[in-house]
């Protein structure tokens, strides 16, 4: 076994370690929102365009899934859809005002919790480590 394979098995087992870790001080039986549903939520804020396809494709799900996603978020009162107006065929997809108040409600609870997990680490530690998260987010999203 090489060096390199040896040291990318070591970085993703101490990488799910330290979200485990997290997972225990977000308490996420106290999230307003699933992380999951949180992403979808954030994805619509973000993109007007947003729709069921683009979130199954997101999220590796089939469509079915994330339609049903889609229902329960309606159905808890976050999201609104209407009809598109330049396809009838489509929805336009809007996070409502309860909506903003979960997603704001779940960064708040995350904040507070992970706070003291995070102060561990020196500011320089913690700027470091989003830089290292954010490289590896943006080589993803450019494949």
């Amino acid at each position: 076994m090489s060096a390199e394979v040896s040291s990318a098995q070591h970085v993703a087992h101490l990488f799910f370690q330290v979200a485990q870790q997290m997972r225990d001080y977000m308490s996420p039986q106290e999230l307003p929102l699933s992380p999951a549903h949180f992403h979808v939520l954030d994805l619509i804020m973000n993109d007007a365009q947003m729709n069921g396809k683009r979130i199954a494709a997101e999220f590796s799900i089939t469509p079915a899934s994330a339609s049903a996603m889609l229902k329960r978020l309606e159905a808890d009162g976050y999201i609104e859809r209407e009809r598109a107006v330049h396809d009838r065929r489509s929805f336009a997809l809007q996070v409502t005002v309860a909506g903003k108040t979960a997603m704001a409600e779940t960064i708040e609870h995350m904040n507070r919790n992970l706070a003291p997990y995070f102060d561990t680490l020196s500011a320089n530690e913690r700027n470091r480590l989003v830089t290292i998260f954010q490289k590896l987010i943006d080589q993803q999203t450019q494949e």
